[in-house]
């Protein structure tokens, strides 16, 4: 049985359901033509689904009070397939959504894709789409790192340096204020020891791991869950996930980190 069977399986016994807080998903290429993109045609229909059943938020208002269930869209990385594809799209149903940069792929010439095969060939977001897209109201841009390397190896200091260097060209190409970040790979063996006041500490108030699973804000701020739509989810899998019937990736994730916290000792 493969791995998208039996998740499709298990969803099926999974009792957990989303009734309030803030549900994040994550994204990262839209194009027809990669394998592991999603196809524009199917952004379309969850697009159209979140329009008309619920609240689509952008990442900043995510602190305003709610009683009901909200829901943010992010994209990682920075591919310029969110301008040819998700851009339209995300404007055709006046939807808000973050994309997280990285800014050594967008600003520099580093081709992340060489190194991670899904997005192999995948070109970056230009400066006038970044410009285009931050005028428009509807995107907002956060940083992903100055490379897509984990985090836990890196000195506080060399951490910081890369941060504030990325939010830099970012604001200066955009001309508005960057206080999101999301974490590369986004487990707690990629996050290191950096919690959210480092952040804080450099404007960085909206902090996404790829932890899965609806956020409960309270006035304990924590770092952010998101759930990960991938290429092969159907309309129908898209919809179990918003609901809570892939609240199960949550108890995997958590045995993955204690085995990973076993290895340090």
């Amino acid at each position: 049985m493969n791995k998208k069977l039996l998740k499709n399986l298990l969803s099926k016994f999974c009792l957990t359901r989303y009734k309030d807080g803030v549900l994040i998903l994550n994204y990262h290429s839209i194009n027809p033509n990669h394998q592991y993109s999603t196809a524009p045609k199917d952004f379309d229909e969850q697009m159209s689904y979140l329009s008309t059943n619920f609240n689509v938020v952008s990442l900043g208002e995510i602190n305003n009070k709610s009683d009901k269930l909200r829901v943010v869209i992010t994209f990682d990385d920075g591919f310029a397939d969110n301008y040819d594809y998700a851009f339209p799209i995300l404007k055709k149903y006046n939807l808000p959504a973050t994309i997280f940069l990285i800014s050594d792929f967008v600003f520099d010439n580093l081709d992340i894709t060489k190194d991670w095969i899904p997005y192999n060939g995948l070109r970056p977001l230009t400066k006038n789409q970044l410009k285009e897209m931050s005028d428009s109201g509807l995107i907002h841009f956060g940083v992903h790192g100055k490379n897509h390397e984990p985090v836990s190896f890196l000195l506080e200091n060399d951490f910081r340096e890369g941060l504030i260097e990325s939010i830099n060209k970012i604001e200066n190409c955009c001309g508005k204020t960057v206080d999101s970040y999301a974490f590369p790979f986004g487990q707690k063996s990629h996050r290191g020891a950096f919690d959210l006041k480092f952040f804080n500490s450099i404007g960085l108030f909206y902090v996404c791991t790829t932890d899965w699973g609806i956020n409960k804000l309270s006035d304990n701020p924590k770092f952010l869950k998101r759930i990960r739509i991938d290429s092969e989810d159907t309309l129908q899998d898209f919809k179990e996930k918003i609901k809570g019937s892939w609240d199960f990736v949550s108890f995997f994730q958590h045995i993955k980190n204690i085995k990973w916290n076993l290895k340090k000792y």
